[in-house]
């Protein structure tokens, strides 16, 4: 079995209640009759995320035979979406201090239901086709082009281009708006140049956009271990970084991508290919945009939930969904079981469920399954292009934990990225992962970025070092090793 991997830093066992679970599973294959197999690791601070690719590529057929036999199906599951979505947002903007434990409880678990929706259509599928359908995208256009050809190369990344814009890239847009306006100004524009925080207030109206602009987006740099709570300050920081040549790339609309098949001659499968592939990328940004708003809300929520059992914050990042219901209950929980898990479990999703794997077996696991202790083979480096280019720098591994460490025109390598990478992929002259396909973060942040980027590079995080000089062509997909690096 070939394994997607990814890494995170951050105790988010707890957190993975909502996505992940029971109702997950069983939503899942209600969609569309298949079921991912995805593999999570948690070994103290670190969590090692797995999907199993041959349940990625069962789940893409699934799904695209449902959308060539019912087309309007896209539409039915974004509906759903949205719904569950905004219940999750409702329920999540009450004060939990206020309910009983009966009625944190009722609330609690209809959360968990909710999300789990979200995650079953959100977590797993755009994974899955966007690693199989960006395949079947250049194998259609073989049938039409050949594949050395210019053409070819814009036509596919153009066709694989999201039609929205990330709300990373979002929050860019608007600032970028404030900006302008700024610019137009003489007294403004000249504040800009100087770049003195301290003297903000003496520009009542740019520091009321900047403050409105806070508000809409001081979560933007949220990650999976915790809330950002940015101010009109920090985004006056980013103002004095923009250049007026910056902003955002125009995303490629449905209108264009459907005059690029008409071009080739493309047919209907080409056609459902790319409209399935900009809904499955849309929906996995706005699964992510939600939970970096709320994730501030849902470790207020868990820790309301331990406070009432006793429990510590700490420990509380390690419980199970039942162990939190036992807690509203008034029933005891095994506590010394919650912090043995702190140094290290393995959970199975799929088929069956959830299964967590003994503690005794945690380096057994991670060996199997994600490559710990094993030699990096020496084969050609091969992934999947997901933005086009070819450059030549020197590699920097990094790590959530390692993202300062980036500096500007390396080449960044990461077993995956996530939105705290963001500001190190800004540096980057390339991006290469180990996880993901046309949907992933990378691949969409890259695009956005006009940086080349790689994804789904086998072991590619054991088999470069730091300071090994490469050359990545994302147009063909390939790494190729030029000098190795001092050890």
């Amino acid at each position: 079995m070939r394994w997607q991997k990814g890494f995170l830093a951050g105790e988010i066992f707890a957190l993975n209640n909502f996505y992940f679970g029971e109702g997950w599973g069983k939503n899942q294959r209600k969609f569309f009759g298949a079921v991912i197999k995805i593999r999570i690791a948690y070994k103290k601070n670190n969590y090692f995320f797995a999907i199993e690719e041959g349940s990625a590529r069962n789940l893409a057929k699934k799904i695209y035979e449902k959308v060539k036999r019912r087309p309007k199906i896209l539409k039915k599951w974004r509906d759903i979406f949205l719904n569950k979505k905004k219940e999750t947002e409702k329920l999540l903007n009450a004060d939990f201090r206020k309910f009983s434990d009966e009625e944190l409880e009722k609330l609690y678990k209809k959360l968990v239901e909710n999300y789990q929706i979200l995650g079953a259509l959100a977590t797993g599928p755009p994974e899955g086709f966007g690693l199989c359908g960006a395949e079947e995208i250049k194998k259609e256009l073989k049938s039409k082009l050949k594949e050395n050809s210019k053409k070819f190369q814009k036509y596919y990344f153009e066709l694989i281009k999201p039609a929205n814009i990330s709300y990373v890239e979002r929050e860019k847009v608007e600032l970028l708006k404030i900006f302008e306006w700024a610019v137009k100004n003489e007294k403004t524009r000249a504040y800009l140049k100087k770049r003195k925080k301290g003297a903000l207030k003496k520009y009542p109206e740019l520091e009321k956009k900047l403050r409105e602009h806070a508000k809409k987006f001081y979560w933007i740099h949220s990650s999976y271990a915790g809330q950002s709570k940015l101010d009109e300050q920090f985004f006056l920081s980013k103002l004095f970084e923009i250049a007026k040549k910056g902003g955002a790339n125009k995303p490629s609309n449905k209108d264009e991508k459907e005059k690029i098949i008409e071009k080739i001659g493309g047919d209907r499968k080409l056609k459902l290919l790319t409209r399935t592939l900009d809904f499955f990328t849309k929906i996995m940004d706005e699964k992510k945009e939600n939970l970096m708003k709320n994730i501030g809300k849902l470790y207020e929520l868990l820790y309301e939930i331990g406070k009432r059992g006793g429990i510590e914050e700490g420990d509380m990042r390690w419980t199970t969904f039942n162990e939190q219901i036992a807690i509203l209950e008034h029933k005891k929980i095994k506590i010394e079981k919650v912090k043995e898990r702190k140094k290290g479990v393995v959970v199975y999703y799929g088929e069956r469920g959830r299964r967590i794997v003994k503690l005794e077996n945690i380096e057994q696991q991670l060996g199997k399954i994600f490559g710990h202790g094993r030699k990096a083979e020496t084969e050609e480096l091969r992934g999947v292009s997901a933005s086009p280019g070819k450059v030549t720098g020197k590699v920097r591994i990094i790590a959530p934990d390692r993202i300062k460490e980036m500096e500007r025109g390396e080449i960044l390598i990461a077993m995956h990225t996530s939105p705290e990478f963001v500001i190190a992929m800004k540096k980057a002259k390339a991006i290469v992962t180990e996880r993901g396909g046309a949907t992933s973060h990378a691949a969409i942040v890259s695009r956005e970025l006009n940086v080349p980027c790689i994804v789904g590079v086998i072991d590619v995080t054991k088999k470069l070092r730091n300071g090994d000089l490469i050359e990545v062509d994302a147009n063909e997909g390939k790494i190729k090793i030029l000098r190795r690096g001092d050890k």
